[in-house]
């Protein structure tokens, strides 16, 4: 795929990129070294002494700790490859399971609350409900069982290609550095312009626009290394589609032609995330602001509210028709703009496609979170009772593991639900060619698209989706 021609998108965007990366860690790193050398080193001195106390007892501790470690690092491989072969073999019988099952239980629920007189209403539109989903799951058998086998191919992806298990904990690294640093970085904006009001702490107005840029900086430095990382997600999974071999290389070599884009598409993505939790605030600040009529805090909390709803709904709809964006921009090695626009096309000629896959990714996500708990549980209680030979220890290291198990869960995941959209976009593109190229997709799937065409050209009915301009 990294043959493909690309458009000279400029440096500019790498250089901001870089320069914003300095300003957030240069910032960070200030803020520590004037909080603790500078303005506060007593106290500073105070919690290392109470450390050094602290420190020999817990360094009894740390074998245990080790052990710990170790025996949750093997219990991630182990129960982890068990999640990725469940999802590569009955990813689509859990997906066509769940769309049945989930209408069933819905209509089952309704008729019984629709029998009890006070709430029966409230049962009648559950089972209404439930009747309507059930009828999208038979219309829509084929799609579902074609995005279960798009779950099976990512977790056969995974499976195959493991250095995909490296993007999720660069992200998850990236996330708790940047985390302290934002946490500094905030105490030195409120040591320098917090402004103490009625026993609390108000920043300044200098304070409170120093205080969004450096949370701006940061959301779109996060999402431009999401994005990258995304972008090697997306070069592995085109590949391994279209039958070819990848590898780092070949991922770095088509991120590399789209860096720019794929660092204006990250902030175009912080700036609409700024702005929800700007406004988010406002609203949540003038309902609480004291000092103002009755009247005209209803209204300005109306206002913002108002503001937020019409925002939430224009952001919903850019990420709805962005979807394909990423893959886009990836693969056909274009701009943002560009890359916008052919993914809304797609979007809009395959919207139903698009809708009945996440609806399908969700389904199996649900059922095999439901199970990675339940493995993680049990194994956690064995381990338990083996270590402390009573039944509550198993029920305690058994919710322990409960809780952990969200972090191996979170990094196969992570890199499915990117190659998940995609092999979507993938099987967009065959659909508009006619599947000359090749891929992985199976044969039946394949026929299956050509027999509804045949099917529709018998009844006289095939018709072409009118485009939009974008």
């Amino acid at each position: 795929m990294s043959k493909t021609k690309t458009a000279n998108h400029g440096k500019f965007s790498l250089f901001l990129f870089l320069l914003l990366v300095l300003v957030l860690y240069g910032f960070g790193i200030y803020s520590i070294y004037d909080l603790i050398i500078i303005k506060y080193p007593a106290e500073f001195d105070s919690i290392l002494i109470v450390l050094g106390t602290i420190i020999p007892f817990l360094s009894q501790g740390i074998p245990y700790l080790l052990l710990a470690l170790v025996i949750f690092f093997v219990l991630c491989l182990i129960l982890g490859w068990i999640i990725l072969q469940l999802m590569r073999h009955l990813a689509t019988p859990v997906v066509l399971f769940m769309s049945f099952l989930i209408p069933g239980v819905m209509i089952w629920i309704g008729i019984i609350i629709s029998l009890l007189a006070p709430i029966a209403l409230v049962g009648y539109v559950v089972l209404i409900f439930g009747v309507l989903l059930l009828l999208f799951a038979i219309w829509n058998q084929r799609r579902l069982r074609r995005a279960g086998k798009f779950v099976e191919f990512a977790a056969r992806l995974v499976l195959e290609e493991k250095a995909l298990l490296i993007a999720p904990i660069i992200v998850a690294l990236f996330t708790i550095f940047a985390g302290m640093i934002m946490g500094f970085s905030f105490l030195e904006i409120y040591d320098s312009w917090g402004v103490f009001t009625e026993g609390s702490v108000e920043l300044s107005e200098l304070g409170s626009f120093v205080g969004l840029f450096i949370e701006y900086i940061y959301l779109i430095v996060y999402f431009g290394l999401y994005y990258i990382i995304g972008g090697f997600i997306v070069s592995y999974a085109f590949d391994w589609y279209r039958k070819e071999d990848p590898s780092l290389k070949t991922a770095w070599n088509d991120v590399r032609q789209v860096l720019s884009p794929l660092l204006w598409f990250g902030i175009i993505r912080a700036t609409l995330e700024m702005i929800t939790r700007v406004l988010g605030r406002g609203a949540r600040r003038s309902a609480t602001t004291t000092g103002k009529r009755r009247n005209e805090q209803i209204f300005t909390v109306f206002l913002f509210l108002i503001t937020s709803v019409i925002v939430s709904i224009i952001i919903g709809l850019y990420r709805f028709f962005t979807y394909f964006t990423l893959p886009a921009i990836v693969v056909k090695k274009k701009g943002v703009r560009d890359s916008i626009r052919d993914s809304a096309k797609i979007v809009w000629n395959n919207w139903l496609d698009l809708m009945v896959g996440e609806t399908g990714f969700g389904l199996a996500m649900f059922f095999f979170n439901i199970i990675n708990f339940v493995l993680w549980g049990a194994t956690g209680a064995y381990v338990g009772y083996l270590v402390f030979s009573t039944v509550e220890g198993a029920f305690v290291i058994g919710i322990v593991a409960i809780i952990f198990s969200t972090i191996p869960m979170s990094i196969v995941t992570y890199p499915m639900g990117t190659a998940f959209k995609t092999f979507l976009y993938a099987y967009a593109l065959d659909r508009e060619s006619g599947f000359k190229h090749p891929s992985r997709l199976p044969a039946e799937l394949k026929g299956e698209f050509s027999q509804v065409i045949v099917d529709l050209e018998k009844r006289g009915a095939r018709r072409k989706i009118p485009q939009p301009s974008f």
